[in-house]
């Protein structure tokens, strides 16, 4: 066969620049930039052979190529809870109604700003986060806290340490929430001096942000009492958590 049409040419660069605009500027995304080449190249051989006329290696490939690599696809979001949301959650819990920001935050839990944004849009994708109004939903918050956090993030003591008393064994706790046996549950740390198993905390940073914060490292050790605790401990942990969120 002859020359390929130069219509055919323009339609097949019009259809692939439509397909990019369209997901760059939030129209339908596209799949694959293989799956967006396919159909146009699909559509050739019942006119021109392609084999002859449009290459892979051509220079009309290329540069449509070129300009879809610079397109790239939305990122997917990541909707997987994980253990520093609620760390984040229950910090905007002891904030209140005082406004803040996403570095503000970051500053006071030793996190990352990208960290801590990414923790509230996860949030706010499991429905424990409210962006508009910029409120925590307390009630399923509490829901998951009592009922789910034990098997969605479990805790497991481990090696004696030196640290920051946590679950039954923090001060503020430890009355009412004392185990039967009298251990000692810390989270290791460098400010902590009580001597006890150790307990991983739910973020690394948790032990620093606490000891700067009285009512987040109450949360954080009734939070670990409900991870690790037995039935009792557990059901005084529950009561004591909704009572500090405002749900009880």
């Amino acid at each position: 066969m002859g020359s390929t049409p130069s219509f055919l040419f323009q339609e097949v660069r019009a259809v692939l620049r439509l397909h990019c605009v369209g997901t760059c500027e939030g129209g339908r995304p596209a799949a694959h930039r293989s799956q967006v080449l396919a159909p146009a190249a699909l559509a050739l051989p019942s006119v021109v052979d392609t084999s002859l006329t449009l290459p892979h290696h051509s220079l009309f490939w290329n540069r449509e190529y070129r300009m879809l690599a610079v397109c790239p696809m939305p990122p997917k979001r990541d909707s997987t809870l994980k253990p520093q949301d609620l760390v984040v959650l229950l910090k905007l819990m002891t904030i209140g109604k005082t406004p803040w920001t996403f570095a503000s935050l970051a500053h006071q839990l030793g996190m990352a700003a990208s960290e801590v944004h990414a923790s509230v849009q996860r949030a706010a994708t499991c429905h424990l986060y409210e962006p508009t109004s910029r409120e925590v939903a307390v009630h399923g918050l509490a829901e998951l806290l009592v009922h789910g956090v034990r098997y969605v993030f479990p805790a497991v003591p481990g090696a004696l340490a030196r640290g920051l008393p946590t679950a039954h064994s923090a001060p503020a706790l430890s009355r009412e929430l004392r185990a039967a046996d009298d251990s000692m549950l810390v989270w290791p740390s460098e400010p902590g001096r009580a001597m006890g198993q150790s307990l991983a905390p739910l973020h690394p940073s948790a032990p620093a942000a606490a000891a700067a914060d009285p009512a987040l490292y109450e949360l954080l050790a009734l939070v670990d009492s409900l991870r690790v605790g037995r039935p009792r401990e557990r059901a005084v942990a529950a009561a004591q958590l909704q009572k500090r969120l405002g749900v009880a």
